[in-house]
């Protein structure tokens, strides 16, 4: 039996044929002409595929094995996440090296990386799903006035709910410069602060919009915005959830900012 680290090439190597008869069973013919390539090629390539186990031959022409077939599909997952992983690399970079993270997160998602002529792209993105949310849940580890409006203006001028957690840094910069924006919010009752009681290694949002469900992910390099991460894909915003239920349950309720700012 072949080894795995030898296998690996060969289906590297042979993923487009793979992919084909991952479809449906296909003549020689067939695969030359999608395929665009020889029949000494298509010959080459079956012959070993069928050696490995992972290709046979049918009454239709050659169609993938059940090890084939599993095989290639666990070798797409893995192809599929190291993309991911590879697309928010920038963002990876200034993060914790014992960060968990689930790297389907990743897979198709919308990555935004600050530029020198544009160092806010990632912070206005999140801001952007806000815009168009109905429910956010919200971990912030840093805020700023643009992001304290922004969630006031989604409480009392669209009504929608909003559940923002952030670190004590955080908790003692809105009681002292923003708490008039803040009490209007938790005036409406559609808005809930906690402080948190253990810090996120990124700004994380959970965003209902007419459109589905969104998950953003916010990192920060010493203080300045560096990558946003935007994923509405099943795993995604499962990872998304998991994440904030996880900080948001033991997380403190902070009473109206009105009280904390007059004592």
């Amino acid at each position: 039996m072949t080894d795995v680290a030898d296998l690996v090439p060969v289906v590297a190597r042979r993923e487009r044929l793979l992919a084909a008869l991952h479809e449906s069973p296909q003549a020689k013919c067939d695969l030359v002409r999608s395929l665009e390539v020889s029949r000494s090629t298509v010959d080459r390539a079956v012959r070993r595929l069928e050696s490995e186990g992972l290709v046979e031959r049918r009454e239709s022409g050659y169609g993938l094995t059940l090890l084939g077939r599993l095989v290639f599909e666990e070798y797409r997952t893995f192809t599929e996440r190291a993309t991911g992983l590879l697309d928010a690399s920038p963002g990876l970079e200034a993060l914790p090296a014992d960060t968990t993270l689930d790297p389907a997160a990743l897979v198709d998602a919308n990555v935004t990386v600050a530029e020198r002529t544009m160092p806010y792209r990632p912070g206005d993105r999140h801001l952007e799903l806000m815009e168009e949310a109905t429910h956010v849940r919200l971990l912030s580890t840093a805020v700023g006035p643009r992001y304290v409006n922004a969630v006031r203006d989604a409480v009392v001028e669209r009504g929608a709910r909003v559940l923002l957690g952030v670190t004590t840094a955080v908790a003692e910069r809105l009681v002292t410069r923003h708490a008039a924006a803040l009490d209007d919010a938790l005036a409406t009752g559609e808005f809930e602060l906690r402080e948190l009681a253990d810090v996120p290694p990124f700004s994380l949002g959970m965003f209902d919009r007419p459109s589905g469900t969104s998950f953003g992910a916010l990192v920060y390099d010493e203080d300045a915005p560096r990558v946003y991460v935007d994923n509405d894909t099943t795993a995604a915003i499962e990872y998304g959830e998991r994440c904030f239920e996880r900080y948001w349950t033991a997380a403190e309720p902070i009473t109206p900012v009105a009280e904390l700012s007059s004592d």
